[in-house]
């Protein structure tokens, strides 16, 4: 919907600000209710298994849904957009520990 208005880079842009909200409120929603009391190894631990899953997800979808290769998948991006994906993704990853650490602060 957004995408013919706007076009792909900026569409994919304007989605960033949501993703990094969801990404918080579910890695505040885990240490909370899950996390509590772990040690800042456990919760990277558990931060890079998320986002080892998410990666496995994007691939599934890429392959089977999208009919694309795994290099595709991965690297095919628009250079502005998929250094950003790619940093959420870290963020993703290290956030359960951030929110730990802030907590325990």
């Amino acid at each position: 919907m957004v995408v013919p208005l706007l076009g792909e880079r900026t569409a994919e842009l304007l989605e960033i600000p949501l993703m990094l909200g969801v990404i918080v409120a579910a890695a505040a929603w885990l240490v909370r209710h899950r996390l509590d009391h772990s040690r800042l190894s456990s919760t990277l631990a558990v931060g890079f298994i998320a986002l080892g899953m998410v990666l496995i997800a994007d691939l599934a979808v890429g392959i089977w849904l999208r009919g694309l290769s795994a290099t595709e998948v991965f690297f095919d991006r628009d250079p502005v957009t998929g250094a950003v994906y790619y940093a959420a993704l870290l963020f993703f990853a290290v956030m359960p520990t951030i929110i730990t650490h802030v907590r325990r602060s």
